[in-house]
């Protein structure tokens, strides 16, 4: 469950009524669900879910941008209530148009897993210059997990390259963000407040490979830079993360299984 002050203002924004989009969208496959909020000050804001005793197992997701076409060089959200939404079977898909000539399409979906609890959810952001000169484009995302249901606890490390394990402190609950290496420049490890300040400033920022291993009972959160690619009118790029969750194994999981592992070889050895 999220912090009871994020469930505030959820709900603050939702009975203001800014004449955005702020209806909840939900996906499915199995007992995995998708549940994105669309909230203007909590940026990506959303539930994921295996369908285990821990439920929600995500705080947030969101991508920023920076373009060369810029007059005033930032860090820019795309918009966290996109004008055209669409929720069918395990997919989400959220799409809109930024000022600086950028038309984009973020793909959510989401599959249950083999064991109990156990989920993927794979954000896919593709983005098209539609004006009429090249572009530089960055694309930064920060996902902030949220294991075992609480928002403190994680621990994490670099378990391969592209590879991050998490674990939580105070549950069963074990995670991994998994990426292209080759498409990521740099990632930060850290506090998800302090790195999305950072993206919201009002100048050029870039993240630093740093933070892991992370073994703070703080929130934790990563910050995802994608190597810049230059767009020429009409081109598009894409980028893409992957957040996987389950549970340790019981200890007596393993040991049901051996007898008939045992029965299994000796039939063969018949």
């Amino acid at each position: 469950m999220k912090a009871l002050a994020t469930r505030v203002s959820i709900i603050a924004g939702l009975l203001a009524g800014t004449g955005s989009v702020l209806a909840q969208g939900v996906v499915n496959n199995g007992p995995a669900s998708y549940r994105f909020f669309n909230s203007p000050t909590n940026p990506g804001l959303a539930d994921f879910s295996g369908g285990g005793v821990h439920g929600d197992e995500l705080a947030w997701s969101w991508w920023w941008y920076r373009t060369s076409n810029d007059t005033e060089p930032r860090e820019r959200r795309f918009n966290p209530t996109p004008n055209t939404q669409s929720y069918t079977g395990s997919s989400a898909i959220l799409s809109d148009s930024e000022p600086l000539g950028l038309q984009w399409s973020l793909t959510w979906a989401v599959s249950a897993g083999a064991t109990p609890g156990a989920a993927t959810l794979i954000s896919t952001l593709r983005v098209t210059n539609t004006g009429a000169v090249p572009l530089t484009l960055n694309l930064f995302n920060i996902t902030n997990p949220d294991l075992g249901g609480g928002l403190a606890g994680d621990a994490a490390t670099l378990a391969a390259p592209g590879v991050i394990s998490i674990a939580d402190s105070f549950s069963d609950a074990v995670g991994t963000l998994t990426f292209n290496p080759a498409s990521v420049a740099a990632y930060t490890a850290g506090g998800p407040a302090s790195l999305s300040a950072l993206l919201d400033d009002d100048d050029v920022d870039n993240f630093v490979t740093s933070g892991l291993p992370f073994a703070q009972v703080t929130d934790f959160g990563v910050g995802f830079q994608f190597v810049p690619v230059t767009l020429a009118p009409g081109g598009a790029t894409t980028a893409s993360i992957s957040f996987s969750i389950g549970v340790i194994p019981a200890p007596g999981f393993a040991c049901a299984l051996m007898p008939a592992a045992v029965l299994a070889l000796r039939r063969r050895r018949a």
